[in-house]
C-alpha cells in the first residue's frame, strides 16, 4: 500500500473537511521513529497525549484516532508518516499516509492543522501572512510555489483576530523556522500584528506589503511578492558569499567543495551550509560507522566498502542535525559553482570578529 501523494489538492480537501467550526484534533506520527515504530509504541504515545493540558478537550478525538489505528493496521504499513484529523462532533475522521517522515505533534484547533503537509509540496521556506479585518490566510513557500496551510475568518474583535494569526504563525515557526516572513495587510492591521509577533518572528520579518489581497490565489500572491522575495534573497546570498570569499582572512574560516564541507560537517562546526541550486553530488557512506567520504571507495576508519549515496541529501541532514542553516543559493549560484557548488561557514568562535567583517542573521536559511 503506497503512501498518499501530497499536493495542493490534498491540502484543499483537508481544509474543507466538514467540521462546522467544531474543534478538530490533528495528529502527526513519525513512523520512521523507533519510538513510534510499533502498534504498542503508538498506543503509548496517544495515551500520553491525554495528559497534555492543551489537549484536555480532545480525549474523545484521541480515542477515535487510537481506535482507527487498531482497526486499520494497514494505514501504517509502508508509510513514512501518518496524519489523522478527528472531530467527533462533526463525525469526521480522516487519515493521510505520508511519503516522508514528519515530526510528531498534536494540535487542537478550530481548523485542521495542515502546516506540516505544506512543507511536502514546496521546496521554499518563506512564511506569508495575508490578513484583512475579516479573514486571514497563512502560507509556506516562495516565488516558485506558495502553499496555503491555514485560512480562517475573524471572530470577535480585530485584536483577537490578529492575536490568533500571530499564535498560528508561531506554531508553524516553532515546528520549522521560516527563513523569512512576509506580511500582507492594511497598515493598521500590520501594526497590530507586528506588536503580537514573538521575537523570533519579528527577527524573521523581511517583507511588508500594504495591500488587500484577501481573495488572491496562491499564484497571484507569489507573483506580487516575487520582487520583494527575490530582492531579500539576493541580498542575503551576497552577504553569505562575501563571508565565504573573505574566509582566508576571517577568524571564522569556511570550507568549499564537497570533501572539505563533509569534513566540517563531521566535526559539527557548520553554521551555514550553502548549496548551489541544481547541484548534484554522490558520496560514499560507510555501512558500519556512518561516515561520508567524497573520494574513497573504502572507509578510512574500518576499511568497509562504501555505498554510493546522494551527498546533498546527507549533507543537509547532517547540517540540520547540528542546527545549522541550509541555504540553497539561487540568484548567485554561478559564483558558488566556481567554488565547488557547495560550501560551509564555520560556527562563530568567542573571538571578536575582524573589523569590517560581514555578518548575517542566523535566520538566513532558505529552501528545502
Amino acid at each position: 500500500m503506497a503512501p498518499d501523494a501530497i499536493g495542493v489538492g490534498t491540502l484543499r480537501q483537508l481544509a474543507e473537511l466538514p467540521t462546522r467550526g467544531h474543534p478538530v484534533l490533528s495528529v502527526y506520527l513519525d513512523l520512521e521513529s523507533e519510538s513510534l515504530s510499533t502498534p504498542a509504541a503508538r498506543d503509548a504515545h496517544l495515551g500520553s497525549l491525554r495528559r497534555e493540558p492543551a489537549l484536555s478537550g480532545a480525549r474523545t478525538a484521541l480515542d477515535s484516532v487510537q481506535a482507527l489505528l487498531r482497526a486499520r493496521p494497514e494505514l501504517t504499513r509502508g508509510a513514512h508518516g501518518l496524519a489523522v484529523f478527528s472531530c467527533n462532533a462533526a463525525g469526521v475522521l480522516e487519515a493521510v499516509r505520508l511519503p516522508q517522515s514528519v515530526k510528531p505533534m498534536a494540535v487542537l484547533d478550530t481548523l485542521p492543522w495542515l502546516e506540516p503537509l505544506a512543507e511536502l509540496t514546496t521546496c521554499e521556506n518563506w512564511g506569508v501572512a495575508v490578513v484583512s479585518p475579516h479573514r486571514a490566510r497563512l502560507f509556506r513557500g516562495g516565488v516558485r510555489a506558495l502553499t496555503e496551510f491555514a485560512a480562517f475568518d475573524a471572530q470577535g474583535q480585530v485584536g483577537a483576530h490578529v492575536h490568533r494569526v500571530a499564535e498560528r504563525l508561531s506554531r508553524a515557526d516553532q515546528r520549522r523556522a521560516f527563513a523569512q516572513l512576509a506580511i500582507v495587510a492594511p497598515t493598521r492591521l500590520r501594526r497590530l500584528l507586528d506588536a503580537s509577533l514573538d521575537e523570533r518572528l519579528k527577527a524573521a520579518r523581511a517583507a511588508i506589503l500594504d495591500a488587500d489581497l484577501e481573495g488572491a490565489s496562491a499564484v497571484q500572491l507569489a507573483r506580487v511578492l516575487a520582487p520583494m522575495i527575490e530582492g531579500v534573497e539576493r541580498t542575503h546570498e551576497r552577504a553569505l558569499l562575501a563571508r565565504l570569499e573573505a574566509s582566508g582572512r576571517d577568524v571564522q574560516p569556511a570550507a568549499a567543495g564537497l570533501e572539505q564541507v563533509l569534513s566540517m560537517l563531521e566535526q559539527q562546526q557548520v553554521e551555514v551550509l550553502l548549496i548551489a541550486q541544481g547541484a548534484s553530488f554522490t558520496a560514499g557512506l560507510c555501512p558500519r560507522c556512518g561516515g561520508l567520504s567524497a573520494n574513497t571507495a573504502r572507509c578510512e576508519r574500518d576499511g568497509a566498502d562504501l555505498a554510493s549515496v546522494d551527498a546533498i541529501a546527507h549533507a543537509v541532514d547532517l547540517a540540520l542535525d547540528q542546527a545549522a542553516d541550509v541555504v540553497v543559493v539561487n540568484h548567485e549560484r554561478a559564483w558558488l559553482h566556481e567554488r565547488g557548488s557547495i560550501a560551509g561557514l564555520r560556527k562563530a568562535t568567542h573571538r571578536k570578529p575582524a573589523a569590517g567583517a560581514i555578518t548575517a542573521s542566523s535566520h538566513l536559511a532558505a529552501v528545502g
